[in-house]
């Protein structure tokens, strides 16, 4: 992974204006403090994931990962749903064969998972119903926080198909074995008490202001260290080391990059001055 800093030209490569509901079905919003914010919006089908809205997703994941501001990025709904899933419409095609629907999907399911190759952190801000990919694409970020309105089911088998876009791994990644296998062979809806109690999402934000009080949540993880919070991305990726002694080698060398960082004196100082550090990522 390159760990941007300072120290190169700020490049600013995502242009929120270039993003619209009419066109897109997203808009996206770059904070002053490193937060972006992605709504999804097509609420006529409750922000399915259809082909425009995948083309943009995609288009932003690119731009992110080229741009230098970004420190941590939210993804939420607009109205009433966080993401219904995948545009079903497509279910309606007759006279495909197995190879070409692995061929229109796989496409799909990449460009979303896109998020877990994010050297910054992603909050899922779930807003309302995430249900079948939008459950997954929630399960997909680092971390998740919920409104009492969240909703939560993987309705696949009850729709005659087999999960995807990850979700095999994710699920049991997120809640364990047991409880996949519940949610999976179920498929029923669990609301958003039951979300918190299975550490779907790990904080319940009440309604009023829930985006705001999302974006805060978000502003606190990008106000850390960034070189330091990107070596954590990559080493909790996958669950992260396997034995305790690969995790001693890796972070024998992500300890010592980070010591060897501008970041390390002002965190330091900042801890005996009893004030909040500037991070710069040098």
């Amino acid at each position: 992974m390159v760990y941007l800093s300072e120290k190169q030209a700020d490049n600013h490569v995502i242009d929120p204006s270039s993003y619209s509901v009419e066109q897109d079905h997203l808009t996206v919003e770059v904070l002053s403090n490193g937060v972006v914010v992605v709504t999804l919006d097509h609420q006529e089908i409750r922000n399915a994931m259809g082909a425009q809205m995948t083309a943009a997703f995609g288009r932003l994941i690119d731009e992110i990962r080229q741009d230098s501001r970004p420190k941590c990025l939210v993804v939420t709904g607009a109205g009433s749903a966080f993401c219904s899933g995948g545009d079903k419409t497509w279910l309606e095609e007759e006279d495909h064969s197995p190879d070409d629907f692995r061929n229109k999907m796989m496409p799909f399911y990449r460009t979303w998972l896109g998020v877990t190759s994010l050297e910054i952190p992603v909050v899922a801000a779930i807003n309302g119903p995430a249900v079948g990919a939008g459950a997954i694409l929630a399960l997909a970020a680092d971390l998740r926080v919920g409104s009492p309105r969240a909703k939560f089911c993987l309705p696949f088998l009850t729709l005659g198909m087999a999960p995807a876009l990850g979700g095999s791994f994710l699920v049991k990644d997120v809640v364990g074995m047991a409880v996949a296998r519940d949610l999976i062979y179920t498929g029923r809806v669990i609301d958003a008490k039951r979300m918190y109690e299975l550490n779907i999402i790990t904080e319940l934000i009440e309604d009023d202001d829930f985006l705001g009080k999302a974006i805060d949540f978000a502003s606190d993880i990008a106000s850390r260290a960034p070189i330091a919070t990107r070596l954590m991305k990559a080493g909790l990726f996958n669950g992260g080391p396997s034995t305790l002694e690969d995790a001693l080698q890796w972070e024998g060398v992500a300890q010592a990059t980070t010591l060897a960082t501008e970041d390390i004196i002002e965190g330091y100082r900042a801890s005996k001055e009893r004030r909040k550090p500037n991070f710069k990522g040098l």
